[in-house]
């Protein structure tokens, strides 16, 4: 198990190094189980529509593909990301064999000291799932809307769409609703991580070397 260092400053004092390793993978685990209910909806729906997109779609046609392929691709990075991390952290609270490679990774992920390239990174990817959400729900919206009139009669009664092999689906209403729903709580569950490594950076200071690194050139040029 992890050994417990001394608590940083800006942590409370029950908040030992162990315990903010717990919460760290309990958080990579929620945010692995969330993006599941993304892109596996899309996913199926892509698949029974013969690689059409349902999100944007109205009575003229599909949706663009694109659409459905950014969403997907979003969750799948964030799910990709997490297990990384998801993996860092175990590994570093079961204390496994050392690893240099590994143990450089952990430092720059550490809850008690998050790397500034790491912070900048996850402050992308934040800004990239608000995209994905507001793609999801204005997409569903404007089927439901061009398609059954409004939201309430699209999932509130026993509307379909006419799939390319001329079968009615109906099942498309749970799938976006669960995807719908499950991006926009991994967007809120992201930004709360988001907003704690941005303070941990700032009460670490360690944004400090790539502030200094961008004030040697300017420096250089006076």
């Amino acid at each position: 198990m992890v050994q417990d260092d001394a608590v940083p400053e800006f942590y409370p004092d029950w908040a030992t190094e162990r315990r903010v390793s717990i919460f760290g993978m309990i958080c990579c685990a929620a945010l692995i189980f969330i993006s599941f209910f993304i892109f596996v909806p899309i996913s199926i729906l892509m698949e029974t529509t013969g690689g059409y997109c349902l999100l944007y779609a109205d009575t003229y046609g599909y949706g663009a593909s694109s659409i459905c392929r950014f969403t997907i691709s979003c969750s799948v990075i964030l799910l990709i990301i997490c297990v990384l991390r998801l993996g860092i952290y175990a590994y570093k609270f079961f204390n496994l064999k050392e690893n240099y490679f590994i143990n450089a990774l952990a430092s720059w992920f550490s809850l008690y000291g998050v790397h500034i390239v790491v912070v900048i990174v996850d402050t992308i990817l934040l800004l990239l799932l608000l995209v994905t959400a507001c793609l999801v729900s204005a997409g569903t919206s404007h089927l439901c809307n061009s398609m059954f009139g409004n939201r309430n009669k699209c999932f509130f009664n026993n509307f379909g769409v006419i799939l390319p092999d001329e079968m009615v689906n109906q099942s498309f209403k749970k799938a976006l609703a669960i995807a719908e729903g499950a991006v926009w709580l991994l967007f809120v569950l992201w930004l709360l991580v988001v907003i704690f490594e941005v303070v941990v950076a700032y009460k670490k200071k360690t944004y400090k070397p790539l502030l200094e690194r961008i004030r040697q050139p300017i420096r250089r040029s006076k």
